[in-house]
């Protein structure tokens, strides 16, 4: 019915939601995770959020989101939970660097 009204399909958002995707099923927990750093009540964090579960993790960061930090982030956090087998980011310039991208290369992600 709205595919057949004009007016419907002339006032319906330009942007339209992305479809869901989901590159792997992940079976265990912190198996796949997302990560990416936010500012909530002006406290930076680092979250990395389980892609099973969608269980966070946030850890203080103090803002600073260069490449090197974030490899100190990730190294204490491989120590504590698990090494993952899928790591997901908004490819900020952080996680596309070289050296990020070679630390998850020699961790096995």
């Amino acid at each position: 019915m709205v595919r057949a009204c004009d007016a419907c399909q002339t006032l319906q958002p330009s942007q339209q939601q992305e479809p869901l995707m989901n590159n792997d099923n992940p079976t265990n927990p912190f198996e796949s995770i997302s990560a990416n750093f936010f500012v909530v009540t002006g406290k930076a964090l680092f979250v990395v959020a389980d892609c099973l579960s969608a269980w966070p993790v946030g850890k203080p960061c103090k803002g600073d989101t260069t490449t090197s930090n974030t490899i100190r982030i990730f190294c204490r956090y491989f120590c504590e939970a698990s090494v993952p087998l899928c790591l997901r980011t908004n490819e900020g310039p952080q996680f596309t660097s070289i050296d990020f991208k070679d630390f998850m290369k020699r961790w096995g992600v």
